[in-house]
């Protein structure tokens, strides 16, 4: 790698963290989070050019040979790789540290501590840090949990913590109110916390 090239990289490691510090997030958090996941990434390989699978992709109609070739060099520019990361650090901006959270719930370390032990708050480990996802919090009126959490969190401890936190922010066709609702929104607006757990099951079979 060049000199220029090193210092082209340089400028852009300092040009995201001052993006980030201008979104006012927790710099140092995700910066951390994003290292430590990158560094669980396994290599994308290329397949050969003579590789069978490719020459099957291309005489079953599914690619052309340009958008193949397209799809190649894509992946190799680790297209994949920042699809990932992008997805990780959408999911870990939304999340919150213990402090915070218990600041906006109106309780203390104790208290915030014992509701994610007995399973009334999910809390994930990234980058050694303990954080909140912040979709389990209510916005009408604000400072409280969303109805019926307690009876949730049980059913998604096998599901990865940024899935579910798409599922919750995800409009579901079961649950229509005007219109389809996330299931965020659905157990704010008083809905059956069971059609919610009926999702969560259906998704998990």
């Amino acid at each position: 790698m060049s000199r220029e090239s090193d210092s082209r990289q340089h400028l852009k490691s300092l040009e995201l963290v001052k993006l980030l510090r201008d979104l006012e997030a927790d710099t140092e958090y995700l910066l951390d989070g994003l290292l430590a996941f990158t560094r669980s990434l396994e290599p994308v390989r290329r397949p050969p050019s003579g590789d069978p699978n490719r020459a099957f992709l291309v005489s079953s109609g599914a690619f052309t040979e340009k958008e193949l070739a397209e799809t190649e060099a894509s992946v190799a520019r680790g297209s994949l790789e920042l699809s990932a990361m992008e997805w990780w650090l959408t999911a870990a901006a939304e999340t919150s540290s213990l402090e915070d959270a218990a600041t906006y719930l109106r309780l203390t370390m104790d208290e915030i501590e014992a509701a994610i032990r007995e399973d009334r708050l999910m809390a994930v480990d990234i980058a050694g840090e303990w954080r909140v996802p912040i979709w389990q919090f209510n916005t009408r009126p604000v400072g409280r949990t969303l109805p019926h959490l307690e009876s949730l969190i049980p059913l998604l401890r096998d599901w990865d913590w940024r899935t579910a936190g798409r599922f919750f922010a995800t409009r579901q066709e079961d649950l229509l109110g005007h219109g389809r609702k996330t299931p965020a929104s659905w157990l704010e607006d008083g809905g059956d916390a069971k059609e919610v757990r009926s999702l969560i099951k259906h998704l998990h079979r």
